[in-house]
């Protein structure tokens, strides 16, 4: 048994299964089988939709089972569905009870994840000392470096990229008889 995806409903889904017999060669499923949906917990069989095709291409113990995910055959959003085969024969013994496909319908996680772009801009916008997104941010460090910045009268501006706004201020103090630095503007 395979779990074949989160589809969405209305979706076709089609996939293959093999029956062998008690020697293991591949073995045609008969008896007039068939193949019902059972939606999570339910004891309701869906059998609307869902077409078997036996020894599919003529190949004896290869089947295909297509499956109409339809609101309209009795399938729903949000739920899980387990593929079983609810009549037939292998080499003249019950099958009845394989599982042999599940899927989902609309109910794994629809949330994309994020691209590489969101996370670098979540990244500097993160505290330098982490925990949060507010406070010292990474984007702040660099505007120290690459941006515009001036000190005047005791304190250090630094700026935004557009050179303007004010990123953050910090109070500047000077030692006796050393070369001021007042400003950098890349």
């Amino acid at each position: 048994m395979a779990y074949l995806g989160d589809i969405t409903l209305g979706d076709t889904l089609d996939f293959k299964f093999s029956t062998v017999g008690t020697t293991g060669a591949p073995t045609t499923l008969a008896g007039t089988p068939a193949i019902s949906a059972y939606v999570g917990n339910s004891t309701t069989q869906i059998t609307a939709g869902i077409t078997l095709t036996v020894d599919f291409d003529g190949v004896t113990g290869l089947h295909n089972c297509r499956v109409v995910a339809s609101a309209g055959n009795g399938f729903a959003a949000q739920t899980n569905v387990d593929l079983v085969i609810t009549t037939g024969t292998v080499g003249g013994t019950s099958v009845v009870g394989y599982v042999v496909g599940s899927f989902s319908i609309e109910n794994r996680s629809t949330q994309a994840l994020p691209t590489a772009v969101q996370n670098a801009d979540a990244l500097l916008g993160r505290n330098v000392s982490g925990g949060s997104s507010t406070g010292r941010t990474v984007k702040q460090v660099f505007h120290f470096i690459r941006n515009k910045w001036v000190v005047a009268a005791g304190t250090l501006t630094v700026y935004d990229t557009d050179d303007a706004t004010t990123s953050w201020t910090a109070a500047v103090t000077g030692t006796a008889g050393a070369d001021p630095v007042t400003g950098v503007d890349p």
